[in-house]
């Protein structure tokens, strides 16, 4: 009896990635935009912290680094208190709602962000140190929010490549990841100065 070979020429293939019958190229899409947009998401903090300190908040400027490095520390506190939980979660309600949530926490946290001052005022909260340390609290959920979707994008290559094409699937994840940041230092900068740096907030909301 002959076998008939499947021809290689009739393989859907993303950016060079085959995609399994059970898959669409959408999902391909999807999957690395999102990667895209969570690399924005974790280089927009380098950008905005150390602007909105000085020039909202008003910190210290000896205290200037001090401030900003243990906000950034924020995310990997988060990570380190919750990475377990979302993976057994992931497992249980999926990985693309997972994501989606860690978006919708980013969204709202990264606005809220923009308005620690506010906040802090209409708590009656005065002092500089207090304002800070709200920013540390916001900050803290904006980590929650990346935790959330970050990995699940890393594990989701691993679910729609083979183990033979798993490193050209992480390869163009690490390219969106670069990419991402490409973007926010070099155009996202570049609007906020013209347009403001609220708008920054806004940007990584929307």
């Amino acid at each position: 009896m002959e076998i008939k070979k499947e021809n290689p020429g009739h393989v859907r293939k993303f950016a060079g990635l085959p995609i399994p019958p059970e898959l669409r190229g959408s999902h391909f899409f999807n999957l690395y935009f999102a990667t895209l947009f969570i690399a924005c998401l974790m280089a927009i903090p380098a950008v905005i912290q150390p602007a909105y300190l000085k020039e909202v908040i008003n910190i210290p400027k000896e205290q200037a680094g001090s401030i900003n490095s243990g906000l950034q520390n924020m995310s990997q506190i988060a990570t380190l208190l919750f990475v377990g939980l979302i993976g057994i979660l992931s497992d249980r309600v999926g990985r693309r709602i997972l994501v989606a949530l860690g978006f919708i926490f980013c969204w709202v946290f990264f606005i809220v962000y923009g308005y620690t001052q506010e906040i802090a005022l209409a708590m009656g909260i005065t002092s500089v140190g207090g304002q800070v340390f709200i920013a540390y609290i916001i900050r803290f959920f904006i980590g929650v929010g990346i935790v959330l979707s970050f990995p699940q994008t890393t594990t989701m290559v691993a679910d729609y490549t083979t183990p033979r094409d798993r490193g050209k699937g992480m390869a163009l994840h690490g390219a969106m990841m670069g990419l991402g940041s490409m973007l926010v230092f070099g155009i996202m900068v570049q609007l906020a100065r013209k347009t403001g740096l609220m708008s920054l907030f806004y940007m990584s909301g929307a």
